[in-house]
């Protein structure tokens, strides 16, 4: 099964990701997947969906956090790409990762989007379709 677009691939590493076992996942599926709704109720790191590129699917996840990013890309993209207040630098990854690292700091869950999102802050519980 070829994808559609070689570029469309899982942004991020996700525990108990699917993206190694993709060979024998393929091998289950019907020829024409394609023309299934795709429904993940634990999308992740998204390796089948990226991997199968379905042309209707919905997405959920438990990680509010994490179906916010996924909201962010569809929504915001281009916002998110021009942001110039993050920085790929290690000094700034570790000095935002140190957050939620400090117990003091226990409203963190409650502003983590903000901080990181902040300008493009896309906050629901509707579950998005892709």
């Amino acid at each position: 099964m070829a994808r559609n677009n070689k570029l469309v691939a899982p942004f991020l590493k996700w525990v108990g990701g699917k993206r190694q076992l993709m060979p024998s996942i393929i091998e289950y599926l019907p020829e024409n997947i394609k023309n299934y709704k795709y429904i993940e109720p634990f999308i992740g790191g998204g390796a089948v969906l990226f991997k199968l590129q379905p042309k209707n699917a919905i997405i959920n996840d438990f990680n509010e956090e994490l179906i916010n990013v996924y909201k962010v890309i569809k929504n915001n993209l281009d916002e998110l790409i021009t942001d110039k207040k993050h920085k790929n630098e290690a000094e700034y990854f570790y000095s935002i990762r140190s957050l939620d690292r400090n117990k003091a700091f226990k409203i963190l869950p409650m502003f983590n989007s903000f901080l990181v999102f902040k300008s493009i802050i896309v906050r629901s519980t509707a579950v998005p379709r892709l």
